[in-house]
């Protein structure tokens, strides 16, 4: 199971799939409200969630074989998600136990990635 960051700082869980972030990852968050045909009425709530993160494989080791296997785990949709204790609730999760996304989701739409210090590390 890939972690990002080395070292765990305060509360909470972040993950997607076999992804925990750990200590060194910013997220930010954006809720719409998707109405009915008459709006009148909130059918689901759309949830964008926008993570960056550090990837760092240790001293002096490549993060070519972490960041495959990254890359292949964040693009892949469906996965369980979950976001707890970061001041949205005490237990967002999507895909586990009885909640799962209306629409098949979640959906990653974009991974980018910056390498720092040649191959040791990138943010992504």
């Amino acid at each position: 199971m890939p972690t990002i960051g080395n070292h765990m700082l305060g509360a909470g869980t972040t993950s997607y799939g076999d992804v925990i972030f750990q200590s060194m990852y910013s997220s930010r968050l954006s809720n719409r409200l998707v109405y009915d045909d008459a709006d009148r009425r909130v059918r689901f709530n759309e949830i964008t969630f926008e993570i960056s993160a550090t990837v760092n494989s240790g001293a002096g080791s490549s993060t070519d074989d972490d960041m495959e296997e990254i890359r292949q785990i964040l693009s892949a949709p469906g996965l369980t998600f979950v976001y707890s204790e970061k001041g949205y609730g005490t237990n967002f999760q999507v895909n586990t136990g009885k909640v799962w996304d209306v629409a098949w989701g979640p959906k990653p739409e974009l991974l980018s990635c910056r390498p720092v210090g040649d191959f040791l590390s990138a943010d992504i």
